[in-house]
C-alpha cells in the first residue's frame, strides 16, 4: 500500500519531476477542458460568454475550498505514510473523505440558494442573468463530485501514484469534449441547450471521474476497510484536519476573492472587459499548469521526508522548485506574450474584447514566475504545518500590495490600470516569498 521510498531516498529533481508530470498532465486535461468549454461557448454569443465569465469566480471559490481539504489530507496523512503507520493512514483518509461530502454537499446547496443575489451583487446585467443560472443550476449539482475527485485523488498522490489521478482528468476531459458541442449545439438526436449543455457535460465527465478514482481509492488507500476508527477518533482527525483546511482555504480563497471584486468593478466600467477578464483567468490557469503539477508534487514530498526526519532534504527540495519555476515560466509565457493578440481573435472577433483580453495577455503573465513562487512556498508552509504563516503571506499580498495598487491603478488609468496593478503585486509578492524561503534553511 504504501510506496514512500521515491519519495524519502531518490534524488530530488528526478522525484519531483516524475511525480509532477502526471499531475501537469492532469491539470492540462482539467484546464483544457474548461478552455474548449469556453471556446464553445463563445461560439454563442458574447453574452453567454460574458455569463461563463461571471461564473468563474465561484469555480475557483470551489477550487479553493477542495484544495484547503486537500492540502490537510496531505498534510497528515502524508506524515502517517511516511511513518508508515497503515492503520492511521487508512482512518485519515476514510475521515477526509466523508468530511468532503458533508461540506461539498453544503456548498451545493447554498451555491443553488444564492445564484440571483449573489450574481446581481456582482453587477451581471438583466441579459446575463438567466444565462448564468442556466449554467449554474447544473454546474452546483456536480459540486460534489469535483471536490471528492480532489481530495481523494490527493490522497493518491501520497502514496506515490500520480498516474492514476492523471489519467482519470485525461478521461473527464475526453468525455467533457466530446459532449460540450453534442449537447451545447443539438448534435445528432440531442437537444440544442445551449449554454446549460456545457454544464451538464461538465457534470456528466465528473461523475464518471469520481466513479473511476473510488476503484483506486478502494484499492489502494484500502478505503472503507477496518481501520479502528470511533466517534472521538473522527471529531480529532476532523479538527487537525480543520486547523490545516481552514487557513488553506482562506489562503487559496483570496485570489477568487480578489477577482470577484475585480469582475465587479469591471462590470462598472465596461462589460467587455468582464467577457476578456473571464477568459484571461482560464488562460493564466492553462499557463500556470507547470507551477500547480510541481505544486501538488512538493507537498507531500515535503511532508513524507518531514515524516521520515530527513528536514535538509525537504527544505533543498523546496529551495530547487522555487528557482526553477522562475526559469521554466519565462520560457512558458514567452510565445503567450509575443502572440497576446492572435490568442485573443481565438476567443472573440468583438473588438473591444480582444482590445483588453489581448492588453492583459501582453502584461499579466510577465510576473507568472514570482506567482509560481508564491504559491509553491504557501503548499510548502502548509506542509510544514504552518498554515497561519501562508495565509499571513497571501494576505500581506492581497491587503496590502495588490488591493492598494488596483485602487490607485483604477482610479488614475481606469480598466487599464487595474489590470497593471496584478503583475506588479505578484513580483513584489514573490520577491519576499524566495526571500522566506531561503531562511527557512
Amino acid at each position: 500500500m504504501l510506496q514512500t521510498r521515491a519519495l524519502t531516498q531518490a534524488p530530488i529533481i528526478k522525484t519531483l519531476t516524475l511525480t509532477s508530470l502526471p499531475n501537469i498532465v492532469g491539470l492540462l486535461a482539467l484546464i483544457g477542458s474548461a478552455l474548449i468549454d469556453t471556446l464553445f461557448v463563445s461560439w454563442i454569443s458574447t453574452q453567454a460568454l460574458t455569463a461563463v465569465s461571471y461564473t468563474f469566480v465561484l469555480v475557483l471559490f470551489v477550487g479553493a475550498i477542495a484544495k484547503g481539504l486537500g492540502t490537510a489530507l496531505s498534510a497528515h496523512y502524508g506524515r502517517a505514510i511516511g511513518k508508515q503507520n497503515t492503520t492511521q493512514a487508512r482512518r485519515l483518509f476514510d475521515n477526509a473523505i466523508l468530511m468532503t461530502w458533508l461540506i461539498s454537499s453544503l456548498v451545493a446547496v447554498a451555491g443553488l440558494w444564492s445564484i440571483a443575489p449573489l450574481f446581481g451583487f456582482l453587477g451581471a446585467s438583466s441579459d446575463v442573468l438567466p444565462l448564468i443560472r442556466d449554467y449554474m443550476m447544473y454546474w452546483y449539482l456536480g459540486v460534489p463530485l469535483l471536490m471528492l475527485i480532489m481530495v481523494g485523488n490527493k490522497g493518491l498522490r501520497c502514496l506515490g501514484d500520480a498516474k492514476t489521478p492523471a489519467k482519470v482528468m485525461l478521461a473527464a476531459a475526453a468525455i467533457n469534449t466530446i459532449l460540450d458541442p453534442i449537447l451545447i449545439f443539438g448534435l445528432g438526436p440531442a437537444p440544442e441547450l445551449g449554454i446549460a449543455g456545457a454544464s451538464i457535460a461538465t457534470t456528466i465527465s465528473w461523475a464518471a471521474a469520481l466513479a473511476w478514482s473510488a476503484i483506486h481509492w478502494r484499492k489502494d488507500a484500502q478505503w472503507l476497510e477496518p481501520c479502528n476508527n470511533s466517534w472521538r477518533k473522527l471529531c480529532l482527525d476532523w479538527r487537525r484536519f480543520i486547523a490545516i483546511a481552514q487557513p488553506s482555504s482562506l489562503t487559496a480563497l483570496l485570489q477568487p476573492a480578489v477577482n470577484t471584486g475585480i469582475i465587479a468593478v469591471l462590470a462598472r466600467l465596461d462589460e467587455s472587459a468582464v467577457a476578456a477578464f473571464g477568459v484571461a483567468v482560464r488562460i493564466e490557469s492553462f499557463l500556470l499548469i507547470g507551477v500547480n503539477g510541481l505544486a501538488t508534487a512538493l507537498a507531500p514530498f515535503i511532508a513524507a521526508n518531514l515524516g521520515a526526519g530527513q528536514k535538509l532534504r525537504a527544505h533543498s527540495a523546496l529551495m530547487q522548485s522555487l528557482f526553477g519555476c522562475l526559469a521554466i515560466q519565462a520560457l512558458v509565457v514567452l510565445p503567450v506574450v509575443l502572440f497576446a493578440t492572435p490568442i485573443a481573435r481565438v476567443f472573440s472577433d468583438d473588438p473591444q474584447v480582444v482590445h483588453w483580453l489581448s492588453f492583459y495577455l501582453k502584461l499579466v503573465p510577465l510576473a507568472y514566475g514570482f506567482l509560481g513562487v508564491v504559491i509553491l512556498f504557501a503548499q510548502a508552509l502548509n506542509a510544514y504545518r504552518k498554515p497561519l504563516q501562508a495565509l499571513t503571506l497571501n494576505l500581506s499580498r492581497t491587503l496590502l500590495i495588490m488591493i492598494p495598487l488596483m485602487i490607485i491603478g483604477q482610479s488614475m488609468y481606469g480598466v487599464a490600470g487595474l489590470l497593471l496593478a496584478l503583475p506588479l503585486a505578484n513580483a513584489l509578492a514573490g520577491g519576499v516569498s524566495l526571500f522566506l524561503a531561503w531562511r527557512m534553511r
